[in-house]
């Protein structure tokens, strides 16, 4: 049942809108490619909660034009899609938080989440237990509203700036939806006299709203901050890369009293010799050069050819012949992006962790043919960062320190700059560069590669 007051019936109506208007906006952010993967659940969600409270929605707007919905069986139906919905909203909630403050959870875990709410809901429904339901509709809030931001900030132990605002913002909701649910199940036994029941249910729609409104922000800032530094990663990385092709396609090359316009072709380089004499050239790579058929009595001479000087990854062949993995470690996943896209393209396997545990838990676990080669880690990592990573491998895997590269936030980031030399680990900086890796790769892997 719904409260009779107009005002309460209108804040039923403003909590349906909002989750609505959460539910467009997510959609539309989801369709940008920066930041389809992290706002589907969001998506699924909000759409989940505007199911859930529908049916009180339709009664509202019933009630409100004259014409309230009376019927037991009417009723019950517009009522039940309310806790399944509730359930799985929460259950929604909870993989995105996860997804958002990038703790991967695998896909099967997820659908077994989804289809158990939806599944113990429809239970209940059915049951028709109002204090089976209201205990199962509390422990759910109070788990993943309640218990989930504490657990954020004890384990994400740097927690600060615009990642505060996801659990800040979830113990406000969670705050909201155990009162309502609290009264709503239980208020004869906790409010007799009713006043205090009364005042709750009315603020609750706006209540609601509120707190909706303040989740949907701060998950919707977080990623698209996200997906901003993502393209700005890509765009200094495409700038890079066209640099780059524009030196290869056309090189000057100066000797003494002669300037000879090159165009590198393949492996060669042709030019019109102009003078038989070639002195003090800028030496990168000695190549072939031809003289035109033009010029009076030709001599192929032998000369050092300018060639750009492009930044490679070191071949990712093992002296075993297999090829070599790399192991990318960092919480941000613009950060990871751009390193699996230099690595790839360099050749080598790929392997990502999100937190500093999920990368513990599999060096420490896997087989010696099967080891990384090389495992790229940012040194401030909420959790287990850098220097924790290095003193659990200390203990337990000394043989992957070799292998570590850290990465800091900038070039002022004093702390990893001191950690790298006292532990001779290499150190890249933030944002990340194609020569800055390759230096520091190939001075992990120097003696383990074939050549």
């Amino acid at each position: 049942m719904i409260p009779e007051s107009p005002i309460a019936l209108v804040g039923i109506v403003l909590q349906w809108s909002s989750c609505l208007l959460l539910l467009l906006l997510c959609y539309h952010l989801g369709r940008i490619d920066m930041h389809r993967r992290m706002l589907w659940t969001w998506t699924a969600a909000w759409a989940a909660e505007a199911v859930s409270i529908t049916g009180f929605t339709i009664q509202a707007v019933a009630a409100l034009a004259g014409h309230p919905i009376d019927g037991a069986r009417s009723l019950r139906w517009l009522d039940g899609v309310y806790v399944p919905g509730t359930l799985l909203f929460v259950a929604l909630v909870g993989i995105g938080v996860a997804r958002t403050i990038g703790r991967r959870t695998s896909l099967r875990a997820e659908r077994t989440a989804v289809l158990t709410a939806i599944a113990v809901g429809m239970l209940a429904t059915l049951i028709d237990a109002e204090i089976l339901t209201g205990t199962l509709l509390i422990l759910a809030i109070v788990t993943v509203f309640l218990g989930g931001p504490v657990l954020i900030v004890a384990t994400e132990r740097r927690l600060r700036g615009r990642r505060l605002l996801v659990p800040v913002a979830m113990a406000f909701f969670g705050v909201v939806a155990l009162t309502y649910q609290l009264i709503r199940y239980f208020g004869g036994a906790l409010d007799p006299s009713g006043d205090f029941s009364n005042v709750i249910l009315i603020a609750s729609g706006y209540a609601h709203a509120l707190a909706s409104a303040i989740v949907g922000a701060a998950v919707i800032i977080l990623i698209t901050e996200d997906g901003l530094r993502a393209r700005r990663y890509a765009d200094e990385e495409r700038l890079h890369e066209l640099a780059t092709s524009e030196a290869q396609h056309g090189t000057i090359i100066e000797s003494v009293g002669e300037v000879i316009v090159a165009e590198w072709r393949g492996d060669e380089v042709e030019g019109l010799l102009h003078e038989q004499r070639v002195e003090d050239v800028v030496v990168a790579e000695s190549q072939r050069i031809r003289p035109s058929p033009n010029v009076e009595d030709p001599v192929a001479l032998r000369a050092p050819a300018i060639f750009p000087r492009t930044a490679t990854l070191p071949r990712p062949i093992r002296r075993d012949g297999r090829t070599s993995q790399a192991l990318l470690v960092d919480d941000e996943s613009a950060a990871r992006s751009t390193l699996a896209r230099i690595f790839q393209r360099g050749g080598w396997a790929v392997r990502e962790a999100a937190t500093g545990a999920e990368a513990l838990s599999w060096l420490l676990g896997v087989d010696t043919p099967d080891a990384p080669a090389v495992v790229v880690c940012s040194f401030r990592m909420p959790g287990i960062g850098g220097r924790e990573l290095y003193a659990h491998l200390q203990q337990e895997r000394p043989e992957f320190l070799r292998c570590l590269i850290f990465v800091a936030n900038d070039s002022d980031d004093s702390p990893a700059l001191e950690f790298s030399r006292a532990t001779e680990c290499q150190l890249v900086h933030k944002p990340i560069t194609v020569e800055e890796v390759a230096r520091a790769v190939e001075q992990v892997t120097r003696g383990t590669m074939s050549p």
